[in-house]
């Protein structure tokens, strides 16, 4: 999503929040409250990030198309199915 189209960001309760200029907001999964970002506070490093960014933008920046849908991420589908397989081979060998 281009930068232009970001309001505001912020980590509240350690899940990050994306304000878009139309009003909608988005809640990213992968920085969605977890037990680990309670320890590493991977949410609020993303915030700062985004928030450094947006005052990097120059006047007028254009918008540009925003997406919110899901993206397929081949790496992480193979492993899944790859965890699959070796989870239904170790219940049929009784593991």
């Amino acid at each position: 999503m281009p930068y232009g189209a970001v309001r505001a960001v912020d980590s509240e309760g350690g899940a990050l929040v994306i304000e878009l200029t139309d009003g909608e907001e988005l809640r990213p999964t992968a920085f969605g409250a977890s037990v680990v970002d309670h320890f590493v506070r991977s949410s609020e490093r993303a915030a700062r990030e985004v928030r450094s960014r947006l005052r990097e933008l120059p006047e007028g920046e254009d918008t540009g198309e925003v997406c919110t849908e899901f993206r397929r991420d081949w790496a992480s589908e193979a492993a899944a199915v790859v965890a699959l397989v070796l989870g239904v081979i170790a219940l049929l060998m009784g593991i």
